[in-house]
């Protein structure tokens, strides 16, 4: 997903990078130091810093990030330019064997529109989903918009393959995740969904991220 997001000032903020992992080993997510030359640790100026890269509200632990999906919330108060460094680690049989740092600039700006949200499965407020592997399942994802009259488009990062992701619906529409993993796909499986309003005169746009975890099959 684009490392640039616009975002206003007071509005709920959903970022994910999108990451999954092509040899179907487990990632992790969390916030960490910006790097430069060499690898050397980038000093944050007063307010801000690798934990709470944003300025908010919310004091403490405000700026949130999903260790299992990789989504980033929170609500920015001032208008900034902020850096978030994220660092996804690579895990196979309890062992990490990479790593992968990267970084994206919120412009958080004065405006008045409401981003986009899109909820969690089958319209709850969980993005994380366990099924065993060899049985088909579907669930939906439906979004919204608390400005009336806007339309919200909907997509998804073709995250895991061999999956479906069907939408349906104008204004507001759901989406229909479709998958049958198998033994292959045991373990954690990362996608995400993006929404984008068609606000004048800068559309507002949020990344939802949702992990599959498929367990060995009934035997």
């Amino acid at each position: 997903n684009t490392p640039t997001p616009f975002a206003c000032v007071g509005q709920s903020v959903s970022y994910n990078h999108g990451f999954n992992d092509a040899d179907g080993d487990s990632l992790s997510f969390n916030l960490t130091n910006a790097l430069g030359a060499n690898g050397t640790n980038i000093p944050y100026s007063a307010g801000y810093s690798a934990l709470q890269p944003i300025v908010t509200s919310g004091g403490a632990n405000a700026v949130q990030i999903n260790p299992v999906t990789g989504t980033i919330t929170f609500v920015p108060s001032i208008q900034q330019f902020a850096v978030v460094s994220v660092r996804v680690r690579e895990w196979r049989n309890g062992v990490q064997i990479g790593e992968y740092i990267r970084d994206v600039q919120f412009a958080i700006i004065a405006c008045t529109n409401n981003l986009p949200q899109v909820s969690g499965v089958n319209g709850t407020n969980q993005y994380t989903y366990t099924t065993c592997a060899n049985v088909p399942f579907c669930f939906t994802v439906n979004s919204s918009d608390a400005d009336a009259g806007q339309t919200v488009t909907m997509s998804w990062n073709s995250g895991i393959s061999g999956a479906t992701f069907t939408i349906a619906g104008s204004g507001l529409p759901v989406g229909t995740f479709c998958w049958t993993p198998t033994t292959a796909n045991i373990g954690q499986n990362l996608f995400s969904v993006n929404v984008q309003d068609n606000a004048c005169a800068l559309n507002g746009v949020n990344n939802f991220g949702f992990a599959v975890q498929v367990t060995p099959p009934f035997t």
